[in-house]
């Protein structure tokens, strides 16, 4: 008497829980036919009692059913009122503070299905896109968590550009999902951290050359939003190191460092701590520290070559870089350039003690300088010109034109720097004319 008690209360229960659910469908304002009478019956054979539950693998599932039970020519035109339910749920919660914070777009270890994204104008545009492929996104995939995270960070950054174009979002879309299953078949536990040979072989897997720049938005995207700089990785991207625009040059398109090149891990982190010092500490110049870097990753690549480590080099190995220096024809100022850069590396190394001492002395190797004087001068037709038409210009460039032409010029040093001035400003007035 108690098991048939119990079995009769699980029944009512089972048909209260029904009639609720049948009810949520039924508040969604959905025409009712036969598409949504199958879906209440399946949901209800599931004991699916919340529309909080329909996911895609209850999707996957829904369509297993529906093949057993109708012509395959239709079964789209019943996932399309699957997927609609959930859409109308989903949006209906989005107006609620419990339901913003349930279907909130933030990475999870689950499988996202992007027609189910919670923001209505976005999702819309999924809607005519048959490619279900790149629809669906598997983060419950046996690999790294710091991975997941960086695809993840990608993708929304994609989905939520609503000025892309459906065709290249795509292409895009294509491209990330390549990039992330090339990443789990490697075993790549964090995309900042690649090596040129895992970049290779990753690359070689995109059949076309214009999917590639998927892999440095990505590498950009996974530096960027760490709430700690990650020094270790094998790029890095000026913007995330907040310098001041004093020290940028904003004519010239730097956007990032690589360390790739250099392959043994040890000089790697010597040369990354020696950039971290140039970066933070000193305050020179971007332009000035990457050329003195790119001198020293060259003499690094170059002891690489010879397998000798950095901190192992000697006064024959930089005797050999300066001779192929003289081969290549670098001019003196050149040359002093990247033979200081090396000493200026040497140097930090020795103060932070991963050398003992300095084992080389950069003036044996110094060249001279013949500083060679460049006559600028502009001939005394083309500025009175330019005097006779000064009053079509601005204001502010006339009073600067008329400054240079009353200075005093009887000191030398004078004379050379006002006919510098004169034919940078007299260039900049030709545009005007």
């Amino acid at each position: 008497m108690q098991q048939a008690e119990r079995i009769t209360e699980s029944e009512v229960d089972i048909e209260k829980k029904k009639q609720e659910l049948y009810s949520e469908i039924d508040a969604l304002g959905i025409k009712s036919d036969s598409r949504i009478n199958k879906l209440k019956k399946f949901l209800a054979d599931r004991k699916i009692w919340h529309l909080e539950e329909m996911d895609y693998p209850l999707r996957n599932s829904y369509e297993q059913y529906l093949r057993g039970q109708i012509r395959s020519q239709i079964v789209s035109f019943y996932l399309k009122i699957y997927d609609t339910v959930k859409q109308q749920h989903i949006y209906q919660q989005m107006q609620t503070l419990n339901g913003k914070r349930i279907y909130e777009w933030k990475y999870q270890n689950k499988i996202y299905f992007l027609k189910y994204y919670p923001e209505k104008k976005i999702a819309e545009t999924f809607e005519t896109s048959y490619k279900t492929n790149l629809l669906v996104w598997d983060f419950t995939q046996n690999c790294s968590e710091v991975l997941k995270k960086q695809i993840f960070y990608t993708l929304s950054r994609i989905i939520a550009n609503t000025s892309m174009s459906k065709a290249y979002r795509n292409v895009r879309l294509k491209s990330l999902k390549l990039l992330y299953d090339s990443c789990v078949q490697l075993n790549i536990t964090d995309v900042g951290l690649l090596e040129m040979e895992q970049v290779e072989t990753i690359l070689k897997n995109f059949p076309e050359t214009s999917q590639r720049s998927i892999l440095g938005e990505c590498r950009r995207d996974a530096f960027m939003q760490q709430e700690q700089i990650q020094w270790e990785a094998n790029v890095w991207y000026l913007e995330r190191l907040h310098l001041g625009k004093h020290r940028i040059d904003e004519s010239k398109s730097l956007i990032s460092i690589s360390f790739m090149e250099v392959k043994e891990i040890q000089n790697r982190e010597i040369l990354q701590a020696y950039m971290k010092y140039e970066l933070g500490i000193t305050g020179q110049a971007v332009s000035t520290i990457v050329r003195r870097f790119v001198c020293i990753r060259n003499f690094i690549e170059l002891l690489e070559q010879e397998k000798i480590l950095a901190i192992h080099a000697t006064v024959v190995e930089v005797k050999k870089y300066a001779d192929g220096l003289r081969e290549r024809g670098i001019q003196a100022k050149g040359f002093n350039e990247r033979i200081f850069g090396i000493g200026h590396f040497y140097k930090f190394m020795e103060v932070k003690q991963y050398i003992t001492r300095m084992p080389f002395r950069i003036e044996y190797f110094q060249q001279k300088e013949v500083v060679v004087h460049h006559d600028r001068s502009v001939e005394e037709t083309v500025y009175m010109e330019i005097l006779k038409k000064l009053y079509l210009f601005p204001e502010r460039l006339q009073n600067c034109y008329r400054v240079l032409l009353n200075i005093h010029r009887k000191s030398s040093v004078i004379q050379n720097t006002y006919l510098l001035m004169k034919k940078n400003l007299t260039a900049r007035c030709s545009i005007w004319l």
